[in-house]
C-alpha cells in the first residue's frame, strides 16, 4: 500500500509539473498568436494599397509602403521564430512527462487502454485517437512507435481523412498535433498549416537523436570504434535534416514557408510550402530530377521560390503557392548508378506524387492546381497523370529525360494544357552549352518519349533567351551564372511562369535550334571519314 502511494504521489508530482508549464507555455503561445494576427491583419491592408499596375521605381509613396510591408514580414518571422522555440520546449515537457508516466510501475491515463494493457497497437483508428488527450496520445506514440504508419495505412481515402478532420473540435486537433506529430504531419486530408506545425516538432526531436547518436558513434563509451557506415548514415540523415530546416527560412521579404511532409525515411523525404496551401488560389507542385535528395532541400526550395515570385509578377491578382516536393526517391546521377535509364523508380515516385495530388484536391476544389516536372521528374509526373482519377490544370516539362514509352500523346495524361521546354541537346564537352543529360535519358526504351516533340501535341515554348533573357545553356535548373531552366531571368521561367497561371497563350514559342559549331565539325568529320 505504502508502495502503491509513493508512485500515486510520483505520478501526481509530475502531473502537476507537467501541467504547469504547459500553462505557461499556452500562455505563450495564445500571446505570440495575438500578436501574430494583429501584425498579418496590418500586412494584408498594407498589400491591399499595393498597386497591381507597375508604377516608377523610385516612387516615394511606393517606397514607404514596401519598407512598411518588409518590417512587418520581418516581425512576423520573429514571432514565427518564438513559437517554433517554445514547440520544442513542449516537446521537451512531453518528452520529460512520458518518461516519468511509462515506466514498469506507472502508464498514467493510458492504463485501461488496450494498446497499453495488451502491448499491442492493432485496431487502433482515427475515430480511437481523436477522444484521447495530448499526454494520452504522446505516450501512446511514443509506446507504439509503429503506430503512426499503421493509422496512416488505415485511414481511408483523403476526402475521408478530410472530413474526420473537419469535424474535430479544436482542442482535439490540437491535441493531436502535439500529442501525435508523426502521425499528423503526413497524413492527406489534414489542413497544411496543422501538419507544418506537427512536421516541424518532428524535425527539431530528429535533429536533436540524430546529433546525439553521431556523438555517441564518433565517441561511444569505452572506446568503441563503429563502423564506417554507421557513421555515414548517420551524418547523411543530419545533414539532410538540416538542409530541410534552412529550407523553411525565407528570404527577406519573402512569404511564409511550410513543411507540408516529412518522411520517417532515411535520408528523409520532405515538401516545403513556399506559400500557403490552405488558401493560395493558385497551387503548383514542383517534381526534381535524377540527383536530388533532401540533402539539396535548400536549393530545390529556392527554385520553387523562384517559380512563385515569377507567377506573381505574371498574375498579381491571385496569391501562389509552389510546393518543393522531394517526395521521392530520384535516380542517382550516373555513373553513381544506372537507374535514371529505367522507370521503377518513377512508377514508385508516381505513386506517391498521385497521393499529394488527391490529399490536396480533398482539401481545395477551389484553387487551380498545376505541376512542373524537371529531367527525370517528368518522366514521374507523367507516370503519375497518366494514371486514373487525378488530374491537374497544367503540366510544364522542363529538360525531360523522356516520357515512360506508354505514354503515346498529350492526351494520355490528366492534365488540360501541357507544355514542354527544351535547351539544344549537347554533348558535355561542347563549348555551346546546351542541356547535356536530357537527351542521354531519352536513350533509354523505357521513357524514350520527348515531350518537345511537335507530334507529342504539348506546348513547346523557347528557352532560348529571346527579347532580351537570359537562355538556358545546361541541364540545372539553376546555376552559378545563371543559365538553368529556373533562374531568375531566363525565358525559360517566364514560359513555366506564364504556364502555370493561365496565361499559356503567351508562352514563346519553342524553335528547333540549329547544330552548333561543335555540332558541325563533328559532323563534316564523320562525313570526311566515309
Amino acid at each position: 500500500m505504502n508502495a502503491l502511494a509513493g508512485q500515486a504521489e510520483s505520478d501526481a508530482g509530475a502531473l502537476r509539473r507537467y501541467a504547469d508549464e504547459v500553462e505557461t507555455i499556452k500562455h505563450q503561445q495564445n500571446t505570440l498568436a495575438a500578436r501574430r494576427g494583429r501584425l498579418e491583419s496590418q500586412l494584408r491592408a498594407a498589400q491591399h494599397q499595393d498597386p497591381v499596375q507597375p508604377v516608377l521605381p523610385d516612387d516615394p509613396a511606393r517606397r514607404i509602403l514596401e519598407r512598411q510591408m518588409t518590417g512587418l514580414r520581418d516581425q512576423i518571422a520573429v514571432l514565427d521564430a518564438q513559437f517554433a522555440a517554445l514547440a520544442q520546449q513542449r516537446s521537451a515537457a512531453d518528452g520529460a512527462a512520458i518518461m516519468a508516466l511509462t515506466s514498469s510501475s506507472s502508464r498514467g491515463g493510458l492504463a485501461a487502454h488496450p494498446a497499453v494493457t495488451s502491448g499491442s497497437a492493432r485496431g487502433i483508428g482515427l475515430s480511437d485517437l481523436a477522444g484521447m488527450s495530448e499526454l494520452d496520445l504522446a505516450t501512446l506514440f511514443h509506446l507504439h512507435p509503429e503506430l503512426a504508419t499503421q493509422v496512416q495505412q488505415n485511414a481511408g481515402s483523403a476526402h475521408e481523412v478530410a472530413a474526420w478532420w473537419a469535424a474535430l473540435s479544436a482542442i482535439q486537433r490540437q491535441n493531436l498535433v502535439l500529442g501525435a506529430p508523426a502521425l499528423i504531419g503526413n497524413l492527406e486530408g489534414v489542413t497544411y498549416r496543422a501538419r507544418d506545425v506537427a512536421n516541424r516538432i518532428v524535425l527539431d526531436r530528429r535533429i536533436a537523436e540524430e546529433k546525439a547518436r553521431q556523438k555517441q558513434l564518433i565517441a561511444p563509451p569505452g572506446g568503441f570504434t563503429p563502423t564506417a557506415p554507421d557513421v555515414v548514415v548517420v551524418s547523411g540523415d543530419l545533414i539532410a535534416l538540416r538542409n530541410i530546416r534552412d529550407s523553411l527560412e525565407s528570404p527577406a521579404g519573402g512569404g511564409p514557408r511550410f513543411l507540408v511532409s516529412l518522411t520517417a525515411d532515411s535520408p528523409p523525404l520532405a515538401a516545403v510550402s513556399i506559400g500557403d496551401l490552405d488558401s493560395a488560389d493558385n497551387v503548383t507542385y514542383a517534381v526534381p530530377g535524377m540527383g536530388t535528395t533532401t540533402a539539396g532541400m535548400y536549393d530545390w526550395a529556392e527554385s520553387a521560390q523562384n517559380i512563385s515570385d515569377a507567377q506573381t509578377r505574371a498574375d498579381a491578382t491571385r496569391s501562389h503557392a509552389v510546393v518543393a516536393w522531394v517526395g521521392y526517391k530520384a535516380p542517382e546521377t550516373p555513373p553513381a548508378s544506372l537507374d535514371v535509364f529505367g522507370v521503377e523508380l518513377a512508377h514508385a515516385g508516381a505513386t506517391k506524387l498521385v497521393t499529394a495530388l488527391e490529399g490536396f484536391a480533398a482539401l481545395r476544389t477551389d484553387a487551380q492546381l498545376n505541376v512542373v516536372a524537371h529531367s527525370y521528374g517528368s518522366t514521374t509526373a507523367a507516370a503519375a497523370l497518366s494514371r486514373p482519377g487525378v488530374h491537374v490544370d497544367s503540366l510544364a516539362i522542363v529538360g525531360s529525360a523522356g516520357l515512360p514509352a506508354t505514354i503515346d500523346s498529350a492526351s494520355d495524361l490528366h492534365a488540360d494544357q501541357i507544355f514542354a521546354g527544351q535547351a539544344q541537346d549537347v554533348m558535355s564537352i561542347d563549348p555551346a552549352g546546351g542541356d547535356q543529360w536530357a537527351w542521354v535519358g531519352r536513350l533509354s526504351e523505357e521513357h524514350p518519349v520527348n515531350p518537345i516533340d511537335p507530334s507529342f501535341g504539348a506546348k513547346g515554348f523557347s528557352v532560348a533567351g529571346t527579347n532580351g533573357m537570359s537562355p538556358v545553356t545546361d541541364h540545372a535548373v539553376s546555376t552559378s551564372e545563371g543559365n538553368g531552366y529556373l533562374d531568375p531571368g531566363t525565358e525559360s521561367l517566364r514560359n513555366v511562369a506564364f504556364a502555370t497561371v493561365g496565361r499559356g497563350s503567351e508562352v514563346t514559342p519553342y524553335e528547333p535550334p540549329h547544330l552548333t559549331p561543335f555540332q558541325e565539325a563533328l559532323l563534316s568529320g564523320l562525313a570526311r571519314g566515309h
